[in-house]
């Protein structure tokens, strides 16, 4: 692949960062002598070598902690690594000088590690040099040692070690140096002065194990073999592969490459074996799997390539030398590599990090001096210039990384990175993003991919979002698949509303197999519910509507599909036959189903009354099982089939009465009014119906508590009696309205007690039924029901019925006089001359007034005022009763003035013997002081308490008994034993009168209190109530 097509996105900060000891007699990482660096882990340290053979261990603060001469003078180290296993920590330093051998030292970290962490040491450095020597000594011999070496990489348990030389010759050690038992060494490879390029210059193991070759796995300390073992050998003109137990020269086991190799620092080993080479012929960079085959190129490099560094496996960081006359130009738009341009000559190092797994650039910087080590320090990558400089490079967050992409709209390589990190949380949410994009692209089918892989998210709102989106009907397939996998995701927790869309874009697309499917799977996890099936009944799919209902019990739309689609009565009461008794109650009383049972009674009258009397009486049980309709459902095509439930024959309301005998109820029966409506068009089934539910009633009262039902029946059932006797095609001759009458008659006088006079007289007024012996029905010691009377006598007077109502005055006008006042202004009203003459009479007149006067119902004033209320009434006609009424009156006044003058006389005589009697007087009998208790002497004083003192005992209470006047001195005359008990009783006093007068106290204490009788008998044991005062309005 190109580099020029891929983008770049910064996924890397960078740090520059000074030698805090620059330009001192002691620097560190920006010392000009500085001839190696290697870092180690757990504990950190920064670990670096000058040319004067001292090699100095840095801590975090970039503080020396320890340093020491590592060779003798004259010897430079041009190679340091350590290994990172946290149990045995070692230090490998290689020195050379010409025309000697190359010596390797291994140092144990480890020991120098404790020291430093010994909290009882105090860095005595002479303690620390004896203690922190060399491991063990390997001294390695290529010829006259007159060729530096070039390259060097060993194994984690150090018992192999490759040495690459500028003259070709590749030197292979084997020995347990951990132990320090010797090794042995021999040239595996030897070239014509070509130089080796290669083995591991970066301090990677690329020694692999041919008993792993295949595992995608990085190989383990547990699993190394020796015997085993691989060497990649690169010079610059070939890549060989090479066995480490072979004793043969030259002789590889593969080759890679035969035309051309990679300079000094370009090349690299992965986790996986594979090999990274930067071919300077191609201007590319190749890598090599562990089959020994070119899995991949990255070409278009059309710059100096320096150092290859593979960092955390994923990247790829290139250091490169670029004139200005090669210059990268970068689409500012794309972050695409354009060309290269030319221009006036100057060097310049540009740092580039490859995401090779993804294709695109993470990190470009470009800088003037060139970069002189690589190195992995503190989860950091370090770079280190010639100019002392040490740039710290950082990766970016992963949420930081993801929105940077985002912003891109790189969604598919943000997707990838979220998946290597494994959060699934956030990658549904980039696929959601993803499919946003998407769908703003108009890219609507690859957009619902991603919302279905983002279905694990099972967020409502984004759920109800996606549906909006493609709610359009040229999307109907789209929505479909999203909603069909969030319910093969979400089964029982599938969203009710999501379930019933789903059904009906399978109705829309009209696909019946797909709609059984989803039945069966809807049957199989049995939910609970789906609230619309309009759209199947819409379509016509009746049989699917009803199979849904059966299957989620939906017993409404069943019936309505029995009823009003499949016109199948007899099967729609076999089906409320099986039903238990608060479904059938619901079906029968709801205001939406109330036709059901009209109709239903139009067609099967007799057995849905003796259905309607078994729920309204309390004795219904269903009768077969809800198992039976699924098992037949496959038979509506013959729907008879389907309830096979066998219902009573019934034929005559004394068949109902002998059946409801022999059974009792077994709940709360419902009121019967719920279901009068539905009798509208079948008076006489009505009229069985009330029947048995009043039997019902009268048998079992202790099953029907509620007396306003009973009362309700009876009223009705009373008026169909006299509608029926009133309508022709019930009352064919006068025998069959008198049967009607009377059962009405017989009917009232049974339960008078419970029916309502009022209703009662208007059912016989519009039924134009007249019946003195129903209407006045009261015995003569019976205490008469004064409404019914009044508006019995109301009714009879406005009728023109004056022979009743002069019946109903003389029969309970003593008993009720308030009759007469209801007839006298009725007549007064009615403004008649021929009702008072003709029909009334004068005579029942005048007795009428005779018998207001006699019960004092209202006073004469009162009587001329409503008399004169019109011109009904002459005073020719009342002139005499007035004459009588005021002598009368006459006589009752010189009756009561003679019994006035002799109570008075009587008052007089009483008076006169009682003025001879003497004023009442007290006899005291006190001898003594009630203060010193000395007999008593005068002056005394005396109370009418029955207490006497001495005047000079009372001097010492303050009393003023000179008359003084002094302001200090009590001047009320009070009992001094006396005086504490009348001022406790006026104390008790003044609070009952303030309790009296406080009514807010009183409802405040009533309203917080959860007893308020207690707080009512508190109050009024208080005194609250002995003095009251009334503010009239």
């Amino acid at each position: 692949m190109s580099l020029s097509s891929w983008r770049q996105i910064n996924f890397f900060n960078y740090t520059p960062i000074k030698d805090p000891f620059f330009n001192t007699d002691n620097p560190l990482y920006s010392d000009p002598n500085l001839s190696s660096i290697c870092s180690t882990s757990n504990p950190d340290y920064l670990i670096i070598a000058t040319d004067n053979a001292i090699i100095k261990i840095i801590n975090k603060t970039f503080q020396v902690v320890y340093q020491f001469q590592a060779y003798e003078l004259g010897t430079n180290i041009t190679f340091l690594n350590s290994n990172n296993n946290n149990n045995l920590k070692f230090l490998v330093s290689i020195g050379e000088k010409q025309g000697h051998p190359i010596v390797l030292k291994l140092w144990n970290l480890n020991k120098f590690i404790k020291y430093i962490n010994s909290p009882s040491n105090n860095y005595n450095l002479e303690i620390l040099d004896n203690i922190f020597n060399y491991h063990s000594v390997v001294q390695i011999h290529n010829g006259n040692n007159q060729y530096p070496l070039s390259t060097f990489s060993n194994n984690l348990e150090f018992s192999l070690l490759a040495f690459g030389f500028t003259n070709g010759s590749t030197i292979l050690v084997r020995g347990d140096l951990v132990h320090d038992k010797g090794s042995r060494q021999r040239i595996i490879y030897q070239s014509n002065n070509d130089p080796i390029t290669g083995n591991d210059p970066n301090n990677n193991i690329n020694i692999t194990a041919i008993n792993n070759i295949n595992d995608d796995n990085p190989i383990t300390q547990s699993v190394l073999n020796s015997n085993d073992y691989l060497l990649y050998i690169i010079t610059t003109s070939k890549i060989l592969v090479f066995e480490t137990n072979g004793k043969s020269i030259n002789k590889p086991l593969h080759v890679l490459e035969n035309h051309y190799g990679s300079n000094l620092y370009c090349n690299d080993i992965l986790y996986n074996n594979n090999l990274i080479i930067s071919n300077s012929i191609t201007n590319s960079i190749d890598f090599y799997n562990f089959k020994y085959s070119k899995i991949n190129s990255i070409s278009n490099l059309n710059f100096n390539k320096l150092k290859l560094f593979n960092y955390l496996n994923k990247y790829l960081l290139i250091v490169s030398s670029i004139d200005t006359s090669f210059t990268l130009n970068i689409n500012k738009k794309t972050n695409n590599i354009l060309n290269l341009s030319s221009n006036n000559s100057f060097k310049t190092t540009r740092i580039l990090m490859l995401d090779y797994t993804h294709n695109f650039i993470t990190f470009n910087l470009t800088i003037s001096n060139n970069i002189s080590n690589i190195f992995f320090m503190w989860n950091n990558l370090y770079l280190l210039s010639t100019n002392g400089i040490l740039y710290k490079l950082s990766e970016k967050s992963i949420n930081q990384k993801i929105e940077l992409l985002i912003q891109r709209n790189l969604y598919p390589i943000s997707i990838q990175l979220v998946q290597e990190q494994l959060i699934l949380q956030d990658l549904l949410l980039i696929k959601k993003k993803y499919g946003d994009y998407l769908f703003s692209k108009n890219e609507f089918e690859d957009s619902i991919n991603q919302y279905i892989q983002a279905i694990e998210l099972n967020n409502n709102n984004i759920t109800i979002d996606i549906i909006l989106k493609f709610k359009n009907n040229d999307k109907i397939l789209l929505l479909t698949s999203y909603l069909e996998n969030l319910f093969s995701f979400q089964k029982k927790l599938f969203y009710k509303k999501y379930l019933t869309l789903l059904l009906c874009n399978y109705c829309k697309l009209k696909d019946l197999n797909k709609l059984n499917n989803f039945i069966h799977q809807i049957e199989i996890i049995k939910f609970q519910s789906i609230t619309n099936n309009d759209l199947l009944l819409k379509i016509n799919f009746y049989k699917i509507a009803l199979k849904f209902s059966l299957i989620f019990k939906n017993y409404s739309l069943i019936l309505e599909l029995l009823i009003n689609k499949f016109k199948s009565y007899k099967l729609s009461l076999n089906f409320l036959r099986v039903l238990q008794i608060n479904d059938l109650l619901n079906l029968l009383i709801s205001d939406s189903n109330a036709n059901y049972a009209k109709i239903l009674l139009h067609y099967l009258p007799i057995e849905t009354t003796k259905l309607l009397i078994d729920v309204f009486t309390g004795i219904y049980k269903p009768q077969g099982s809800e198992e039976l309709i699924y098992k037949q459902f496959d038979a509506l095509i013959s729907p008879i089939l389907l309830f096979k439930v066998i219902i009573p024959g019934v034929t005559s309301s004394s068949q109902l009465e002998t059946q409801l005998k022999k059974q009792i109820p077994t709940y709360q029966p419902p009121r019967p009014r719920l279901i009068f409506s539905s009798f509208v068009n079948n008076p006489s089934e009505f009229v069985i119906f009330l029947e048995a539910c009043l039997q019902s009633f009268d048998k079992f009262d202790k099953f029907n508590t509620n007396v306003k039902d009973k009362k309700d029946l009876l009223i009705t059932l009373f008026e169909m009696y006299l509608t029926l006797s009133n309508d022709l095609s019930y009352s064919k001759d006068k025998k069959n309205k008198k049967e009607w009458e009377s059962k009405a008659i017989k009917l009232y006088k049974s339960y008078k007690e419970l029916m309502d006079y009022t209703s009662v007289l208007l059912i016989c007024n519009l039924n134009n039924f007249q019946n003195d012996d129903l209407l006045l029905d009261e015995n003569e010691n019976d205490n008469p029901r004064r409404y019914n009377h009044v508006e019995l006598l109301r009714s009879s007077l406005l009728s023109g019925n004056i022979s009743r109502s002069i019946k109903i005055l003389r029969k309970f006008g003593d008993k009720l006089p308030e009759l007469y006042n209801v007839t006298l202004i009725l007549i007064i009203k009615l403004n008649s001359n021929d009702f008072l003459n003709k029909k009334f009479g004068i005579k029942n007149f005048l007795i009428l007034l005779n018998k207001i006067l006699k019960y004092n119902l209202m006073s004469l004033i009162d009587l001329i005022k409503i008399l004169s209320l019109n011109n009904l009434i002459k005073i020719k006609f009342i002139k005499h009763f007035l004459i009588n009424y005021i002598n009368f009156k006459n006589f009752e006044i010189e009756k009561n003035l003679k019994l006035y003058n002799y109570y008075k006389r009587e008052i007089e005589s009483d008076i006169d013997l009682n003025d001879g009697e003497e004023d009442d007087f007290i006899v005291l009998n006190n001898l003594k002081c009630n203060v010193c208790s000395q007999t008593l002497d005068f002056p005394i004083i005396h109370f009418i308490c029955h207490h006497s003192y001495h005047q000079r005992c009372l001097s010492d209470y303050n009393y003023d008994i000179n008359g003084s006047e002094n302001n200090n001195i009590d001047k009320t005359r009070k009992c001094p034993k006396c005086v504490s008990e009348m001022d406790a009783i006026k104390a008790i006093r003044a609070s009952q009168d303030e309790i009296g007068e406080r009514n807010d106290l009183f409802k405040i204490a009533l309203k917080d209190s959860d007893d308020k009788f207690k707080v009512i008998t508190d109050f009024y044991g208080r005194g609250a109530m002995e003095q009251v005062r009334y503010v009239l309005q």
